[in-house]
């Protein structure tokens, strides 16, 4: 059972991450849109 909750902890924190990286990749690149 708390091996469980460690991966599904695992797999939210990657989630996380990856949704953070998304949204930066995508901002970043609407701000070359707005520049070119």
């Amino acid at each position: 059972m708390l091996q469980n909750i460690g991966v599904l902890n695992k797999i939210m924190i990657l989630k996380t991450k990856s949704k953070k990286y998304f949204k930066l990749k995508f901002f970043k690149l609407l701000q070359q849109e707005k520049i070119y």
